[in-house]
């Protein structure tokens, strides 16, 4: 993985008239010769069964990794994620921001079968743990989406734990063992 080049993020709001813009970096990722070989492979084994051949993916030799009911996510053979709410009209293409992009090569790995999609995942910085979540496995318990906490990573640092504690995500709320009936 390495970092992407610098782009201006603007976010206005409809309870601040001035929008506040800052610079970002961009996660991107090295595919290897045969990640792209495997990733290549399937999207023409798609297309031969009558899949429509996407715009995104013609234009910027891009692959997806997840159609679900949102925002469509697509792997560039340039290591970019790229995220396209064209299905419902509201969003035009753009990069992924870095949980979207984690979250992309989980599912598409899942949703492929090319695990190798998970070898791009970063491992954890010197601080990191196992999610305590999802015991490093990436997935929420349910297996319906990826886990909460760490957005995919199988691994949390100690911001990220404080963070879901501020909204209320970790710790998981525990009822108290009952007390036994004596008689």
């Amino acid at each position: 993985m390495r970092s992407g080049p610098l782009i201006s993020l603007c976010v206005s709001s409809s309870l601040t008239p001035s929008a506040r813009c800052e610079t970002v970096a961009r996660m991107r990722f090295v595919l290897s010769a045969t990640l792209l070989l495997e990733l290549r492979q399937r999207r023409t084994a798609q297309r031969a069964q009558k899949r429509a051949a996407d715009e995104v993916e013609d234009v910027h030799d891009a692959f997806l990794l997840d159609s679900g009911m949102g925002t469509m996510l697509y792997l560039a053979s340039d290591g970019r994620v790229l995220a396209s709410g064209s299905t419902w009209g509201d969003e035009p293409l753009r990069e992924a921001i870095d949980d979207e992009a984690i979250a992309a090569l989980v599912v598409g790995a899942e949703e492929t079968g090319i695990v190798a999609l998970l070898q791009l995942v970063p491992g954890p910085p010197r601080e990191g743990s196992a999610c305590p979540r999802c015991c490093g496995e990436r997935w929420e318990a349910d297996r319906m989406g990826i886990c909460l906490l760490c957005r995919g990573r199988g691994w949390v640092v100690p911001s990220m734990l404080d963070a879901a504690r501020s909204i209320g995500l970790w710790p998981p709320e525990v009822a108290p063992p009952r007390a036994r009936r004596r008689g």
